[in-house]
């Protein structure tokens, strides 16, 4: 009987130290985990802040350089609105001779204007008949009822146009005063291809040319997401 107890006390002291050491291993892999799972969020949070601060730092350089460049910026404005030539071109009262560049290159495309301009002012010589007169809309950019639009996706913001008038036979000096109006023109002009037909009665000018326009910037603040 001696033995038997012995041999129970000694079986029961082991699986006692079995439990004991389970609970530890078991504290000890939860304590790890843990830790592993703290270290593994850390390091994110680490990574995310350097990540803002790095956008911050990004932001910061862009502010110093526009700041940098606003003294030269106003240094060309005051050179444009006391240039001669600028101040020379024709223009309305109390108007900036700046409003001459923006006359020049307008920010819209508006084909319909450039065509109303066309047939009343450039192209309205006495003696001289305007036979056709087609500014080709921009597609994508304009909306236009007719099926000819040209592509804006070239990049170029041109306007293409032509135009056809007539004279009598004998007066085509008048011809030529229709080619000063275009060269005269605030608007930058480019003629591209002229062809003049002669009869008994009439001549005839055949003109392609083209227009531009700059689309205006935009400069406003804008917020970015910095994801984790």
């Amino acid at each position: 009987m001696p033995k038997n107890t012995k041999g129970i006390r000694k079986y029961q002291q082991i699986q006692h130290a079995n439990r004991t050491m389970f609970i530890w291993v078991a504290v000890a892999s939860a304590l790890v985990g843990a830790a592993l799972v703290l270290s593994f969020t850390l390091f994110g949070q680490i990574m995310f802040k350097q990540k803002v601060i790095g956008e911050k730092n990004t932001t910061v350089q862009t502010l110093k350089k526009n700041n940098e460049v606003v003294t030269d910026l106003n240094d060309n404005i005051r050179l444009l609105e006391s240039n001669q030539a600028l101040g020379e071109t024709p223009q309305p009262e109390d108007s900036k001779a700046l409003a001459v560049i923006l006359d020049a290159l307008p920010s819209q495309a508006n084909s319909s204007a450039l065509g109303a301009s066309l047939q009343q002012k450039l192209l309205n010589v006495p003696g001289v008949t305007v036979e056709s007169l087609n500014v080709t809309p921009i597609a994508g950019v304009e909306n236009s009822g007719e099926d000819t639009t040209a592509d804006s996706s070239a990049g170029d913001n041109t306007i293409s146009f032509q135009f056809s008038v007539s004279v009598k036979s004998g007066e085509g000096s008048l011809l030529k005063q229709v080619l000063q109006n275009l060269e005269k023109s605030i608007r930058a002009i480019n003629v591209q291809s002229v062809e003049v037909q002669t009869s008994s009665e009439k001549i005839t000018m055949n003109v392609k040319a083209a227009a531009y326009y700059q689309p205006e910037a935009t400069i406003e603040l804008s917020t970015k997401a910095v994801q984790p």
